[in-house]
């Protein structure tokens, strides 16, 4: 072999190497991104297996590319990766992080007790299957009346399992300054539970389909969303209401929504639920007394409001009302505001 040749060959040894090692690197990143969705509260099996699948791209290619004529290794690499793929998917190989569990264990817990023989839960003794719709913006007591109407569980028992409640899979916030903890977490969607349901398979079950439907907001964004959720009802209107919350929270203006003034009185104050004295809450949540933000959601907003949320519409305005003739009005002034109250009229319900 003359010297142009072996300076030829070294080179592309070089960068075979080289290129195989990125997909190694690649590969791991995906393995890694597999461990942290499959762990996660929401069902991930399709992500699960794309992920895998393109682990198993990644290395047969790698093989062609190394053994150009040794074909008969890729059903061996194939296999293995196959192999690999279960392990990862029953954490054979990681310790799992501390609450975490298999999606095989999952099955019973995460996943709303799907019984061995079949993919409903499991029904309680003496109990029927009930089905219960969340209209969008419901509040938290308004669910707990609900599912207490529907003999799926107590306002107490609900109440209670949410306050204790912690997600494994994402976080939310649990101050003394938030009257209920889960609150703007409970997707508006219909369910389908049991009489007599421990009300800690009923969160899994609102949170899974939060998890899944939601986008993950923001803690601040689901309360922005549950003030746009109340104030406003078609998306167009939603995304000017969202525009006038953030320019009065960029001037530092008081918000002054209506909804979170009702929210403290018909949800909150003397409510036999809160042990503590719920004066306290008032100057919190109503915005009228607040100088920012409330410290928890107002109710639990939809896909529609928690969009808005994120994407207001550009504007000028710092103020609106709905009028009597059924539609929002908005203005750049507190002078245009008044005005068109007078000329329009307001509807406060």
């Amino acid at each position: 072999m003359n010297k142009k040749n072996k300076i030829f060959t070294h080179k592309k040894g070089l960068w075979t190497i080289g290129w195989s090692l990125a997909i190694l690197a690649f590969s791991l990143i995906l393995l890694q991104l597999g461990y942290v969705f499959i762990y996660a509260e929401a069902t991930m099996d399709f992500l699960f297996y794309v992920i895998n699948a393109c682990i198993i791209i990644c290395v047969a290619a790698s093989v062609l590319f190394l053994f150009r004529k040794k074909v008969v290794l890729i059903p061996v690499v194939t296999l293995l990766m196959l192999l690999f793929g279960a392990n990862l998917s029953y954490g054979l190989g990681y310790e799992r992080p501390e609450g975490r569990t298999s999606p095989a264990e999952r099955s019973g817990q995460e996943r709303a007790d799907q019984n061995p023989k079949g993919n409903k839960r499991q029904a309680p003794e003496a109990s029927v299957e009930v089905s219960i719709t969340i209209p969008e913006g419901w509040t938290f007591m308004q669910i707990a009346e609900e599912l207490e109407n529907k003999g799926i569980c107590t306002k107490e028992e609900f109440f209670k399992a949410a306050q204790d409640y912690e997600p494994q899979s994402f976080s939310i916030p649990s101050s003394p300054d938030r009257a209920f903890k889960l609150e703007g977490y409970l997707f508006p969607d219909t369910y389908t539970f049991y009489t007599n349901e421990d009300p800690v398979n009923v969160i899994r079950t609102m949170l899974n389909n939060f998890v899944a439907k939601s986008g993950m907001p923001s803690d601040e964004t689901l309360i922005l969303a549950s003030m746009i959720e109340k104030e406003a009802r078609s998306d167009k209107n939603m995304k000017l209401v969202s525009s006038v919350i953030k320019n009065r929270l960029e001037i530092g203006q008081r918000l002054e929504m209506d909804s979170t003034r009702v929210y403290v009185n018909d949800f909150i104050t003397n409510n036999p639920l809160l042990t503590e004295d719920t004066a306290k809450y008032a100057p919190l949540y109503n915005t009228y007394r607040c100088n920012a933000l409330p410290p928890g959601p107002i109710c639990n907003p939809s896909a529609r409001a928690i969009a808005a949320a994120m994407n207001p519409t550009p504007s000028e305005y710092l103020f609106f009302f709905f009028g009597d003739d059924h539609r929002n009005h908005y203005s750049k002034t507190y002078a245009e505001h008044l005005e068109k109250m007078e000329q329009i009229g307001v509807q406060y319900e």
